[in-house]
């Protein structure tokens, strides 16, 4: 009967597992085709969409657009995901080039004369004014969580990125970089930045800053063609140098006072550019009026003078300025009519028209008339007014256009990691004076802890955990310090000097409101003991003192100790020599360790390194190589000499591919230096 049993329960068991796997192959069945009819619906669909695509582009962009249609039918029947979800609305839909959708980057029409009129004085004020006070703040890299601020991974990351930024490249520093960043940002509205990935993790990437002038925006770029060029820059050559073509991801192009109706930004220099020109010709007309040294006035005859005697007046003219103090003689004519020309006035010179215009020019840049230097009825409130206002008016959002073009480009996007961000220091904060009253108030109100403002003033943490205290909570622990040391003072001979701080309860009370506790405890506080009376404490008695603020932490006290007495400590009790060791394990435990750099991290730059290798999409090579333009317009390409990633003339194409697109439909690949005549590879 058991063995029945044993066997019935083997069978159910065998039976129920069978059961259970017919329902997930049924499961597995249905999801497969669902998937399946759901990617054959989705094929049509991008089919019929294709073939609509095909019929709006122009022919020469078929076979460019049809390689890109494969991928996205492969990439639905392989199970892929990709963006296929897209804005239906045109972007810049009044741009001829939007319009005609043309397979070509446009060209912002920004005037040469931005370059030159940023190199004269009254506009360089204006761009130094914020790009200075920009560098010169201070900045972090900090944890966007500040609960995982312990983590070491975290650490590691955060050393990383804050020495790659220190150097973005071996010759420029971070405030080289970002010093042209900045100006061509406050120029032209196109501060431009090419980040490359490195295969060290230690210095995963490396950054230069781009002339934005250079920069080209391809119209027919969408989110949904990540793939696809997004920017290029126009080199001004011929042939294999001509274009430069870069992934959204592969620049970092920061746009200032960003519209919907261009690709482009509008550059604070570039808002006043008229006025400017007005400005600087008003300049040079005064500045040619004031520098006239011709004299005004004339010698009238009325009637017609010899020459002769015309030459006498001039040669006394000339020898009384030249200081030789001839006597000079004339006779026979009239004495002449002196007639004044009225000299060059301040109404001449436009002195308030100019005035004016530096209003206007302060204007475009966001900053108060007294910042160019226009000091009329400013007196010393509304100046220090004005300078505030100029801060957060113009200062602050050009730095929080970099701050987020670092954190949201560069450290989220191009490295991937989206658990910190990059920002200045004090950037929002009003002056140190406003600042601390504010502080004051709020800890009064128990509603701030030293440490947080320590951390906002840029300093480490008190030591012992005093600043993590509010204000309510320091005067407890104040209060239960003085009873416990009321209950041991009498075993120390009433050394500690209480009588002060005791003489009744007013007295305590304003101890205690004075704060002479947390700041007693904090950190660089010096030892009011010899080193020969702590050694005869026991630790109780040693943690008391520092509790009531007379003593140091312990590790700065066993460094005065050793300074004041060498070798003390090696002579202290076991039971002290233990306390010591103890409070050197405690601190060494609390720091937090950056995380090693492991192999895995080596690999996982290496792969990103190469993940990130530009790769010539067929525009560039389109562009680059003109093969799609007829044997006329080749004729006129010379091949220069190799040099670096692109061909030159007499040589072959430096890449790691055989063949390309456009060659591997005409046979065979060109081997060897370029070739005239019959068999050309080149030739269309």
């Amino acid at each position: 009967m058991d063995r029945a049993e044993v066997l019935y329960g083997y069978m159910f068991r065998l039976l129920k597992k069978l059961f259970h796997g017919l329902l997930y192959l049924r499961a597995d069945l249905r999801a497969a085709t669902e998937k399946y009819l759901v990617t054959r619906r989705v094929a049509k669909v991008l089919e019929l969409t294709h073939a609509q695509e095909l019929m709006l582009a122009p022919r020469n962009e078929w076979p460019m657009i049809r390689s890109k249609q494969v991928e996205e039918i492969r990439a639905v029947r392989d199970g892929q995901q990709f963006d296929i979800v897209d804005r239906r609305s045109w972007s810049y839909p009044y741009l001829p080039e939007a319009l005609h959708r043309l397979n070509q980057p446009i060209l912002k029409n920004t005037p040469y004369n931005l370059r030159r009129f940023s190199e004269t004085p009254i506009p360089r004020r204006a761009i130094n004014l914020i790009k200075n006070a920009i560098l010169s703040l201070k900045w972090e890299i900090s944890p966007i969580d500040s609960e995982a601020e312990d983590d070491a991974e975290l650490a590691k990351k955060i050393e990383i990125a804050t020495e790659s930024l220190k150097r973005p490249n071996n010759i420029d520093s971070f405030r080289e970089v970002m010093e042209a960043f900045i100006e061509d940002m406050l120029i032209g509205g196109y501060g431009t930045l090419e980040p490359r990935m490195t295969p060290y993790p230690q210095r995963p990437f490396k950054m230069w800053a781009v002339d934005g002038s250079t920069i080209r925006i391809f119209m027919d770029w969408t989110e949904s063609t990540p793939d696809r060029p997004r920017f290029a820059q126009m080199t001004g050559l011929k042939g294999e140098r001509g274009i430069v073509t870069f992934l959204a991801s592969e620049l970092i192009y920061v746009r200032d006072n960003v519209r919907t109706s261009t690709p482009f930004g509008l550059g604070k220099l570039e808002v006043c550019f008229n006025i400017v020109n007005s400005f600087l010709g008003a300049q040079d007309m005064a500045g040619r009026a004031g520098a006239d040294q011709v004299h005004k006035t004339w010698l009238w005859w009325e009637n017609t003078l010899n020459p002769a005697h015309i030459q006498t007046v001039r040669r006394h003219l000339i020898n009384e300025l030249e200081g030789q103090a001839k006597i000079s003689l004339i006779a026979g004519a009239k004495k002449p009519d002196v007639v004044e020309v009225t000299p060059v006035t301040p109404e001449d010179l436009l002195l308030d028209w100019q005035r004016f215009m530096l209003d206007i020019i302060a204007a475009g840049f966001d900053l108060s008339p007294m910042a160019l230097g226009q000091t009329d009825k400013v007196n010393k409130a509304t100046g220090q007014v004005m300078a505030d206002s100029d801060f957060r008016s113009s200062v602050v959002p050009t730095a929080k256009r970099v701050e987020e073009a670092i954190t949201r480009h560069l450290l989220h996007s191009f490295l991937g990691w989206k658990d910190i961000e990059f920002k200045f220091i004090d950037l929002e904060d009003p002056d140190a004076l406003t600042r601390t009253v504010i502080q004051q108030r709020q800890y009064m109100m128990n509603s701030i802890t030293p440490d947080e403002i320590r951390k906002k003033n840029n300093q480490p943490p008190l030591m012992a955990g005093w600043g993590k205290l509010t204000f309510t909570q320091l005067q407890l622990v104040t209060m239960a310090a003085i009873a416990k040391m009321t209950g041991k003072a009498s075993g120390m001979g009433g050394g500690m000097g209480m009588s002060s701080g005791m003489g009744g309860g007013g007295g305590m009370g304003s101890s205690m409101g004075s704060g002479s506790m947390g700041s007693g405890a904090g950190s660089g506080s010096s030892m009011q003991m010899s080193a020969q009376d702590v050694s005869q404490m026991d630790p109780d008695q040693i943690q008391l003192f520092q509790e009531f603020g007379i003593l140091p932490p312990t590790q700065e006290l066993g460094q005065q100790m050793e300074q004041q007495s060498p070798g003390i400590l090696d002579s202290l009790t076991d039971e002290l020599q233990q306390f010591f060791q103890h409070a050197e394990q405690v601190e060494e435990m609390d720091e937090v360790q950056e995380a090693p750099i492991t192999p895995e991290d080596d690999e996982d730059q290496l792969q990103k390194y190469y993940e990130s290798e530009h790769q010539e999409d067929l525009a560039e090579k389109t562009i680059n190589r003109r093969s799609v333009f007829g044997p006329a317009i080749n004729q006129q390409i010379r091949k220069a000499p190799e040099r670096g990633k692109y061909p030159r003339s007499g040589s072959k194409f430096a890449t790691n591919e055989t063949t390309d697109g456009l060659e591997r439909g005409k046979g065979t690949p060109p081997r060897g230096a370029y070739r005239r005549g019959r068999g050309n590879p080149y030739k269309q």
